[in-house]
């Protein structure tokens, strides 16, 4: 499962360019979640706003998202937490997660730490 959220990631980075709509960042991630055969454990966002603007809360709906049925296009200067996350309902959750900024030829990456995987019991 963890193999499969950062192969998603990977492909949700490689999707963020400028004039590319929201839902095609979803899809480029979750297309490699449904091919690894875990779409029931992923059905959210991908990612969502961040920034000075943009005061985090679980009743956001003002921001941006990056989901299904969502056309708005990605502009330079935008920035976002891109998460592939899924869980197995009571029993675990993997994720990998990356702040991304949308910049005039694709995406860059913010954080500056390692995608290995660390397990806590």
């Amino acid at each position: 499962m963890y193999d499969a959220c950062r192969e998603a990631l990977e492909a949700t980075i490689a999707a963020i360019r400028p004039g590319a709509r929201s839902q095609d960042i979803q899809a480029a991630c979750q297309t490699v979640i449904d091919r690894r055969g875990y779409e029931p454990n992923f059905r959210k966002r991908v990612g969502y706003s961040i920034g000075v603007g943009f005061a985090p809360g679980w009743g956001e709906g003002h921001i941006m998202d990056l989901k299904h049925h969502d056309t708005r296009e990605l502009q330079p200067g935008m920035a976002f937490q891109c998460r592939a996350g899924m869980r197995r309902n009571g029993e675990y959750g993997v994720g990998v997660s990356e702040t991304i900024a949308v910049t005039e030829t694709g995406a860059e990456v913010l954080t500056r730490f390692s995608r290995e995987l660390f397990e806590r019991g």
